[in-house]
């Protein structure tokens, strides 16, 4: 691929992260403040109800803190009955933004081959469609550090790599994300019920 595509490429995805960050941000705001008239008593409810919306308006917060430096860690362009779709995965869904939690099915859409492609919904229904796009991102403080992409139009490509000096002691949670394969995916997806056995050899991700 030519280094002026890549250039562009990577251009747009800043520009919708600088975007996504900024919707966020201004949602964790507008949660906050919900928040705190929630807790001064600008609003009447009973005690449990209080008390259930302050901890749903926590949570909302945080996931909403965390999201905005690091949005998600995919984008998968899929066509669904001839509409095409951008869908997003990352820690947090933020469905304003078409992002949505790499726990929901639809998000194992990024560990698929460019091309026909399908997913169960919660229903039980299997949804159908074809994968035309899949970017793949290392996304931190708001600052692309990795992006590769693979579309119907080009082979997986490294479109940036950010050049790292500082050795890291540990993974946080997008990173992990970001770096699960399919086969960790599908564990994570498997029946809980009863016993379960996961090998590998050294390295090959168990603990992850």
């Amino acid at each position: 691929m030519e280094s002026f595509r890549k250039e562009q490429i990577l251009n747009k995805a800043r520009e919708h992260v600088s975007s996504v960050s900024e919707m966020a941000d201004l949602e964790h705001v507008k949660t906050t403040e919900q928040l705190r008239d929630l807790v001064t008593g600008k609003h009447e409810y009973d005690e449990i109800v209080r008390a259930r919306l302050s901890g749903m308006l926590k949570n909302r917060a945080d996931e909403l803190y965390h999201l905005a430096p690091s949005p998600f860690v995919a984008r998968c362009d899929v066509s669904f009955d001839e509409k095409n779709e951008s869908l997003y995965f990352g820690k947090f869904s933020f469905p304003k933004e078409n992002i949505y939690s790499w726990i929901t099915p639809a998000a194992r859409l990024r560990f698929e081959e460019i091309g026909d492609v399908s997913y169960t919904v919660p229903s039980g229904k299997k949804r159908k469609g074809k994968l035309n796009r899949k970017d793949q991102f290392m996304i931190s403080q708001g600052k692309i550090n990795f992006m590769a992409s693979e579309s119907t139009e080009h082979e997986r490509t490294l479109i940036h790599q950010e050049h790292l000096t500082n050795r890291k002691t540990g993974f946080v949670l997008p990173e992990i994300v970001a770096q699960m394969e399919k086969a960790q995916d599908q564990v994570i997806r498997a029946n809980p019920e009863g016993s379960f056995l996961i090998s590998g050899p050294a390295g090959s991700g168990k603990t992850t």
